[in-house]
């Protein structure tokens, strides 16, 4: 049972408990009197325990309470506490952490000094819990940090640079750590030191590709070149990030700002082939049989996947888009592809990072491949229950629209060899599939044939149709004039000059003067010209049995890769105004700037457009009458 006593004391409550009048009492003649002495032993004892020296934990406990207990009289408990102990405890803590940590930065430096401050931070983290009441500890750790680390930020971010050049995971983890203390904004800085390194870091990574010749940077070497850097830039930075960082968002943002930068903006960016060309050639490159090449598929996926990881980074995927296509096109025709699996592995991938739109002519694409075996298939049984004979003939039957390939193929006059084949073909597919047509691109066939020339040794031939096509007209003449080729086949001049030379570097024929009847001796496409005749040569060896010609390169690398430029200039112009028309649609007003933000927000644009481009589609939809300006800087959709 509480007794309730009597106070005659000015200051205390009228009516008090005992022990709220015997704590007042305490107070009152004894630590009011020596608080001063108090505080300094306190202080005393715990800078001795700062220091390494044991004491008892116990005795100051009691010490610091006894504040806390003297305020029961009052209405706040801590009042007595924060205005006698509080603050003087956080002054004297904050003198001897700033009178440390300036000498060991001085002696030490920055490093050593680190793991000081985090192993201080540490201690005053379980003194707190220890001596202090809980409503005191935030503010002391708050003192405490701002001394060890806000103090000395500007010396502790001098030497960030320094631990990544010396990839010193440990400093950059306790500095961040530190840092963590103060906030975000001191943590800015070092966003701006880790993502100006990592651009330097990189762009000096690809400043030999930057050395490089246009000509030179064509060499399909130089696309795993490029790759494997840039590679390694990526998994360096981004395991810093994920390690180091503790994958903090703000940290892997940077990252993500400088390594976008590297993959767009690198040292050779004023030369063709551009970052997103290059990345689709090395693509080819893993997807393409080779004799060379002996790898498992996994090690392929494995690969591919982490040239995924740097195209996401990619401001141009339509440009990667449109070489892959190609390459892509030219491996299935041609039947070079590491395997239907590896194939599918990468277009799967595509699909996952940019969605079905991107990937469904890739897909349409195998799967016309993958058709191609029951189609022959069903071919086959129609020529055996029609009692059809031909030539052994397999057809690819490709979707138009989906491969990359022009409406219409060179001009070609199917020899009549072939032609019978054709026709029996289009019987077949017609009835199965009405409606549809067929346009056959011989440019893109090929064919096996036996040679069986006098004087020659029997010999299996692997050409392109057109190759096979010319040597044909042999069987019927030995010696052919350039005009009369030229008739009988139907190509382009240029397009049957570099076929003819084909079968001439071949040693198959040879070039005859018309006019003195020589033969060229050092034959050069030049040599061809509308009056040259052409025989087979006589003295034609060859010590394999299995020949097989190179095909007939039409349009040279740099060339088709212009050209592909130019018709994405095109491509992007369409997108651009169907960008505009169905922001316009949804918004029916907006000004110039909100509407120009729109666009570069807009999340199916496969690049960033220019300024130039944006206003060029808008002049288009203007006098189309998609649009009208309503004032010098806002449109109005016209429904």
């Amino acid at each position: 049972m509480t007794k309730e006593v009597f106070s005659s004391s000015k200051t205390a409550p009228r009516f008090q408990s005992l022990y709220a009048c015997s704590m007042f009492k305490w107070k009152e003649h004894l630590l009011d009197e020596l608080k001063e002495k108090l505080n300094s032993s306190i202080m005393q004892t715990i800078t001795r325990e700062r220091n390494g020296e044991q004491i008892s934990q116990d005795l100051i406990f009691t010490a610091i309470s006894s504040y806390i207990k003297v305020g029961v009289t009052n209405k706040d408990c801590f009042e007595y506490y924060r205005e006698n102990f509080e603050s003087f405890y956080i002054s004297s803590s904050c003198d001897f952490y700033l009178c440390e940590s300036s000498s060991v930065i001085a002696a030490k430096g920055v490093s050593e000094y680190m793991i000081l401050a985090e192993r201080r931070l540490e201690e005053e983290s379980r003194k707190s819990k220890k001596y202090l009441p809980l409503e005191s500890r935030e503010k002391v750790r708050k003192e405490i940090e701002r001394v060890l680390v806000g103090v000395h930020l500007e010396t502790l971010l001098s030497e960030a640079e320094n631990f990544f050049k010396n990839e010193s995971s440990s400093d950059l983890s306790r500095m961040y750590k530190l840092l963590m203390t103060q906030g975000a904004p001191s943590m800015k800085p070092l966003l701006n030191i880790l993502e100006g390194y990592i651009f330097s870091f990189g762009m000096d990574k690809l400043k030999e590709l930057g050395l490089l010749s246009e000509k030179e940077i064509r060499d399909p070497n130089i696309s795993r070149t490029y790759f494997e850097l840039l590679y390694q830039v990526y998994i360096k930075f981004h395991s810093q990030v994920n390690v180091t960082f503790f994958n903090d968002p703000q940290f892997l943002s940077a990252f993500e700002r400088a390594f976008r930068k590297i993959v767009n903006h690198p040292p050779f960016a004023q030369v063709s082939p551009k970052p997103a060309e290059l990345l689709a050639k090395f693509a080819d490159l893993m997807l393409k049989k080779s004799a060379k090449k002996d790898v498992e598929e996994n090690v392929v996926e494995e690969t591919l996947s982490q040239l995924i990881s740097l195209f996401k980074y990619l401001d141009d995927k339509d440009v990667f888009q449109k070489f892959y296509s190609k390459a892509m096109a030219k491996r299935l025709i041609s039947g070079s592809s590491l395997s239907d699996d590896a194939e599918s592995f990468m277009v799967g991938q595509l699909k996952q990072m940019c969605g079905y739109e991107y990937s469904a002519k890739f897909q349409k694409m195998l799967n016309d491949i993958n058709n191609m075996s029951e189609l022959n298939e069903k071919f086959t049984t129609f020529l055996t229950n029609n009692k059809k004979e031909t030539v052994d003939f397999s057809v690819m039957v490709l979707t138009s629209g989906s491969w990359p390939m022009p409406s219409q193929p060179p001009p070609f006059i199917t020899p009549p060899e072939l032609e019978e084949c054709t026709k029996l073909f289009e019987e077949f597919y017609v009835k199965s599939h009405q409606g549809r047509k067929l346009t056959w691109f011989h440019n893109l066939s090929k064919g096996e044939v036996d040679i069986t020339v006098e004087g020659w040794k029997r010999h299996k031939l692997h050409a392109s149709s057109h190759q096979i096509s010319i040597l044909l007209l042999f069987n019927s003449s030995t010696l052919l004039s350039f005009s009369d080729i030229l008739k009988i086949i139907g190509m382009k001049e240029n397009d049957l000059k570099r076929n003819l030379m084909s079968l001439v570097e071949a040693k198959l024929i040879q070039i005859q003067d018309a006019t003195s009847g020589v033969i060229e001796s050092s034959p050069s496409l030049s040599s061809i010209t509308s009056s040259s005749n052409f025989l087979l040569n006589p003295s034609f060896t060859s010590k394999f049995v299995k020949i097989r010609l190179n095909p007939v390169v039409i349009t040279s690398e740099a060339n088709e890769s212009d050209d592909t430029y130019k018709g994405l200039q095109d491509d992007r112009n369409f997108v651009v105004q169907a960008t505009i028309v169905r922001i316009m649609k949804a918004r029916l007003r907006l000004d110039h700037a909100n509407l120009v933000s729109e666009v570069y927000a807009d999340p199916n644009l496969r690049f960033k457009p220019e300024i130039s481009l944006i206003k060029k589609a808008l002049e288009s939809l203007i006098e189309k009458e998609y649009l009208k300006r309503i004032d010098t800087n806002k449109y109005e959709y016209l429904a």
